[in-house]
């Protein structure tokens, strides 16, 4: 994620990489790709991502319509469907 804030897009893609190794031990870990996707500026990835970990049923979304780093994503029609859908629009 540091990375990715630092715009450091290789170092933050290759972590992203690891992290979808994860994602099916490791539901979780799709709320870092959707901050890491967010953060790069690929913003139809970051809340395909973040669909992702709804389907889960992790309850890591809770913090979706508050984390300031989402606000990029909040003009997103899709992304305020998936606020909707949670409950936290």
């Amino acid at each position: 994620m540091l990375y990715a804030r630092l715009g450091e897009c290789e170092e933050a893609l290759e972590i992203a990489a690891r992290l979808e190794e994860l994602v099916s031990s490791e539901p979780a870990a799709a709320y870092m790709l959707g901050l890491i996707h967010c953060l790069l500026g690929n913003l139809e990835l970051a809340v395909e991502w973040l669909e992702r970990l709804e389907q889960a049923g992790t309850g890591t979304y809770i913090v979706l319509g508050c984390e300031v780093s989402f606000v990029p994503l909040r003009a997103l029609p899709r992304f305020q469907s998936l606020l909707r859908k949670l409950g936290l629009a």
